[in-house]
């Protein structure tokens, strides 16, 4: 989402203008009758993308290089043989030489957004006046409906261009009312979608620039060996023998050992998915589950012992960066962690906020350090100014520190910036959007400022208000095993449901397209007399355009189609 363009009413009212719907017979009074008869015939060509007018539009812009509609045809057919560089070449030259010619701006702008210089062409349309025909020509009333046309189609792809669903649907709108034929008001809808899809992929691929994104790294090197940890109690090796989920009788048995000793144990076999890791990274080709998914059981079981002593442990494998962690868990990581944090650190996020400030820390590690905060302070309100004050504090740190790429994750910032709406902190809205405003927030991962603040309308509905406790043991094994949706499952489904009504809004459907085109659904097409393909007919076109002593099998496809009658 961008902010909405700024476009006055009046650029959608047609009543000021008188339409024509046939050529103004002064306008090219000038022209000899041969130059007014081959614009007719280069308008056909161009209109039918008839590549063997090509050279006879050469010609015509030679011998005319002051008539800027021959220009104009010739950038077409010179697009429909595939050479884009010259009709780019010309469409410039065109905007240059007729700066006032309607299809000359028109066709640059068209350009700029087809060529992705999104910058350059919202610089060319406040040059050539803006939103607003109004605008373009003050105190012109008439237009002749192609140029209308014209400019409401290239409006409304330039909004979409923008991401500006509503706005380009106004334009649409317009352009529906213009007599446009459904099969080209259905296709301009498809290319809104195009222009909306490119625009948003060219800023996101900007901002991407921008992105800083830390990875993390592995911080244990010297601590490396071959040797599994000597226990107190013997029976924690059975932790190296199964993969997920740990059998209930081996649980509940080591859950009966001494407290002080277990938890000395429990701590041991996680730290030695550190003090082992490259011995099993090199050692294993393939990944074994029964003797690797120890640090999962020995975290579950630290979980349930509910031990505050050993969160040092779990922060100490969130320190290792990304790609130790990937190894280990997987996809996994915030669904193992997050809770093991929120049942250990519950009390202790003094040690949370000591943590995420420190640098060069894997972003999914800040992450879930901030996922247990946010789910902590969900289900216990009376948590949140506490959290809130975390979050603000924070959020302040890395503003201070914003130039240290050792610190600033923008998609930490992004986490932030979403928990300031699910924590419903509004006094530190103005924060997040300066940061928005300096680049310092990942917009992929939850939308831009504009887009947060829609999010925020939507909370008192939406999952963020819904508390629910840590997911157990069990889920957390489901969940790895692919057996189970995770009990966030409901709260995705919903935030789905928030993003499809965002995609829906952003639909360029308008909601009477069928009865529209129902009403104007025209008869059929009168039957085509029998004639030979080489006798001469003259034909007229919605537009005006008449076409004289033609031979019938130039017209007779339009004629079958309705798109012309048959006047002689």
């Amino acid at each position: 989402m961008t902010k909405p363009l700024a476009v006055p009413d009046s650029a959608f009212d047609l009543s000021d203008f008188t339409i024509r719907y046939e050529p103004d017979p002064h306008e090219l009074a000038h022209l000899p009758s041969e130059a007014r008869s081959l614009l007719l015939r280069l308008s056909t060509a161009a209109s039918r993308l008839d590549a063997s007018a090509l050279r006879q539009a050469e010609r015509a812009v030679e011998k005319y290089p002051d008539v800027p509609q021959f220009k104009n045809y010739l950038a077409v057919l010179y697009e429909a043989v595939g050479n884009g560089e010259q009709s780019a070449a010309l469409i410039e030259q065109t905007a240059e030489l007729h700066p006032d010619y309607l299809f000359a701006r028109v066709n640059k702008l068209l350009h700029l957004l087809d060529t992705d210089a999104y910058a350059a062409a919202d610089t060319y349309l406040k040059q050539v006046g803006g939103y607003d025909l109004h605008d373009w020509y003050p105190g012109r009333t008439i237009f002749n409906v192609t140029e209308l046309r014209a400019f409401y189609r290239a409006l409304a792809l330039y909004a979409a261009s923008f991401n500006d669903p509503p706005t380009a649907r106004r334009y649409l709108r317009v352009y529906r009312s213009l007599e446009v034929e459904q099969a080209d008001y259905e296709d301009l809808k498809d290319q809104l979608n195009q222009y909306q899809l490119a625009g948003n992929m060219a800023r996101m691929n900007e901002r991407m620039r921008y992105e800083r994104v830390l990875d993390g790294r592995f911080g244990a090197d010297d601590e490396q060996t071959e040797q599994p940890p000597i226990f107190h109690h013997p029976e924690v090796s059975a932790l190296y023998d199964y993969g997920p989920p740990l059998p209930d009788s081996v649980r509940e048995q080591l859950l009966t050992l001494p407290a002080d000793t277990l938890r000395a144990d429990l701590e041991a076999i996680v730290l030695d998915a550190v003090r082992r890791y490259r011995w099993f990274s090199e050692t294993r080709d393939e990944w074994v589950e029964e003797e690797q998914t120890f640090p999962v059981h020995g975290l579950m079981l630290l979980r349930e012992r509910a031990d505050a002593h050993s969160l040092p442990v779990v922060l100490t494998l969130l320190r290792q960066g990304s790609e130790f962690l990937e190894y280990w868990f997987g996809d996994d990581i915030e669904t193992v962690f997050v809770p093991v944090l929120r049942v250990l650190g519950e009390r202790q996020w003094a040690a949370f906020d000591a943590f995420l400030r420190e640098p060069d820390l894997y972003w999914v590690s800040r992450n879930a350090v901030l996922e247990a905060v946010q789910e902590t302070a969900r289900h216990q309100p009376e948590r949140r100014p506490e959290a809130r004050a975390l979050v603000g504090d924070l959020l302040r740190f890395f503003y201070e520190h914003r130039t240290d790429p050792t610190r600033l994750d923008t998609f930490v910032m992004a986490d932030l910036a979403f928990m300031v709406v699910a924590l419903d902190a509004p006094e530190l809205l103005p924060l997040v959007e300066t940061c928005y405003a300096e680049g310092l927030v990942a917009e992929g991962v939850h939308g831009d400022f504009a887009h947060l603040l829609a999010i925020r309308e939507k909370t008192e509905r939406s999952y963020l208000k819904k508390p629910h406790p840590a997911a157990s043991a069990m889920e957390i094994y489901a969940v790895m095993r692919g057996e189970s949706k995770g009990p966030d499952y409901e709260e995705k489904m919903d935030s789905q449901a928030m993003l499809e009504e965002v995609l829906e809004k952003n639909s360029f459907d308008l909601d009477d397209d069928n009865a529209f085109f129902a009403r104007l659904k025209k008869p059929a097409p009168p039957a085509v007399p029998a004639l030979g393909r080489n006798d001469k007919v003259s034909v007229r076109y919605p537009d005006g355009r008449v076409l004289t002593d033609v031979k019938f099998k130039k017209v007779e496809d339009d004629l079958k189609r309705g798109k012309c009658l048959l006047i002689s």
